[in-house]
């Protein structure tokens, strides 16, 4: 298994989206922050693996790195935060609730941001405590309106250095499309039972943030979800991640 620093679930709301192995036990208070554990093997893809298409039509990102990109100090890894989302392209969802994932080698505090893009007041903004690096989740709460189909927004994640110096946070972000369900995916989900399969018809048909969210969730029940997740964040270019929870993995074990 892959070290306890491997995840970390942010409780946006009561119904955030809670990921845990089968020994874990997660508190189910409000605005807590947990841990737990995947276990991966080696990326290897299988004829049944997770197999990520971009969407057809896709618009490609500028930059999303800000400032103080290398960190709160020396210490800290090149990369501190770094959002799971595609390189080179805006991910997809058709969720008008979709969880959001990033991986914050750093301990200082968080916060996430969401924002429509036209409209300066942001639609959501956290602070986030945390207490271990690792792959960290956070879903949008009920008491946010929905993403509205058609529509690209804009979310950040920062470590926040020093409070008192906002210009000194490690600043990243990335972009988001809810896009409409169709017909033919629906009968799709609506006849498959395994989680892992919907994840496989999800990645697909390019809707990153469900396939990722699916697998994470199926994750906390079966180990062979895990690795599809950690071969689905390969697919997408984020290398430098599953590269440490692999060395991580083989650090825990004895």
């Amino acid at each position: 298994m892959v070290s306890p620093s491997s995840l970390i679930t942010v409780a946006a709301s009561t119904s955030v989206l809670l990921l845990q192995p089968l020994s874990f036990s997660v508190s189910q208070s409000q605005n807590a922050v947990h841990s737990s554990s995947f276990g991966f093997t080696a990326p290897a893809l299988a004829a049944e693996s997770v197999l990520y298409k971009p969407p057809i039509r896709q618009r490609p990102v500028g930059r999303t790195s800000g400032t103080g990109s290398r960190g709160c100090d020396s210490k800290t890894p090149s990369v501190p935060i770094t959002p799971l989302v595609p390189k080179g392209h805006v991910g997809q969802t058709i969720s008008g609730r979709p969880t959001f994932f990033w991986y914050s080698a750093d301990t200082k505090p968080v916060r996430f941001a969401l924002v429509e893009p036209g409209i300066p007041k942001p639609i959501l903004e956290k602070t986030v405590q945390v207490t271990k690096p690792g792959i960290m989740q956070l879903e949008l709460p009920k008491e946010v309106a929905e993403l509205n189909t058609g529509k690209e927004y804009r979310w950040s994640v920062s470590i926040i250095c020093n409070p008192n110096r906002p210009s000194n946070d490690t600043f990243t972000q990335a972009f988001i499309e809810r896009v409409a369900l169709d017909p033919e995916l629906t009968k799709q989900l609506a006849a498959t039972q395994s989680p892992q399969d919907r994840a496989r018809i999800l990645a697909q048909t390019g809707l990153w943030y469900d396939a990722l969210a699916t697998l994470a969730q199926a994750s906390a029940v079966k180990p062979s979800a895990q690795n599809d997740l950690l071969l689905l964040l390969d697919q997408a270019g984020l290398t430098e991640i599953t590269a440490r929870e692999r060395k991580d993995d083989q650090a825990a074990k004895p």
